[in-house]
């Protein structure tokens, strides 16, 4: 029984290890949903409070790992999560995984805040001058300044301050053009085979190794029922 139980266990892990590098070299994933929000939690409240920016379409996410409803990502430097249904997950490693090296020009006096809205200086993090370069890294949806009569902001860098600036406190607005890098798609870790931790999957392996089994069983136990005909045959004599 104990070599039976070895033998298992075994194949259990065979399975297993495979499963587990293949998920591992396939950590990258296109975005293919307009409008998807980079959250700074795992709720996914779609409020000013819980959202960086907008991931823009056909650009890439690196995922840091998979949770019951969303994914843990990286994307432009940031740290964040988003909805399943927001991605596809690729093969290989994307050469511009997102719009990088856009630098932007402040037009006069202004505060980067903690949060897209104008609330006096309770939500300022920092003063940035005329002039300031930064370097953008998405544009998120505030609340609307009076004097501009819109509610587009910019998550920007500025050293190693990051914040929102309001877009006409820049000389120029950014326009970004789809990624048409071509990559091929994968299966989801759904779709991969990994007895341990999915419990669809682990119960179809568990019924294609069932003939195995019988056999393994079969074998190690056949000694034993010869002896005990043996045994039986010798009480009739």
């Amino acid at each position: 029984m104990k070599k039976l139980a070895f033998l298992i266990i075994c194949i259990l892990l065979i399975f297993s290890t495979k499963s587990v590098a293949v998920f591992a070299s396939e950590n990258y994933a296109r975005i293919t949903l307009i409008g998807a929000n980079l959250y700074k939690s795992n709720t996914l409240e779609n409020s000013i409070q819980n959202v960086y920016f907008e991931i823009e379409n056909t650009y890439f996410v690196t995922i840091i790992h998979e949770e019951e409803n969303c994914y843990r990502v990286s994307y432009n430097g940031i740290n964040g999560y988003i909805t399943k249904n927001a991605v596809k997950r690729i093969s290989g490693t994307p050469q511009n995984p997102y719009p990088t090296n856009i630098k932007l020009t402040v037009n006069q006096n202004c505060y980067v805040r903690s949060t897209p809205t104008q609330n006096s200086y309770n939500n300022s993090i920092t003063l940035l001058t005329k002039n300031t370069e930064v370097k953008f890294v998405g544009i998120a949806h505030g609340t609307n300044i009076v004097d501009f009569g819109d509610n587009t902001w910019y998550y920007i860098k500025y050293g190693d301050v990051y914040g929102y600036v309001f877009q006409d406190y820049f000389k120029s607005h950014v326009s970004i053009y789809p990624n048409t890098e071509e990559v091929s798609v994968t299966i989801t870790q759904e779709q991969m085979l990994n007895p341990l931790n999915d419990t669809k999957i682990a119960i179809l392996v568990l019924i294609m190794l069932i003939p195995s089994l019988i056999i393994i069983f079969l074998i190690y136990h056949k000694p034993k029922i010869k002896h005990i005909n043996k045994v039986r045959i010798i009480e009739k004599k």
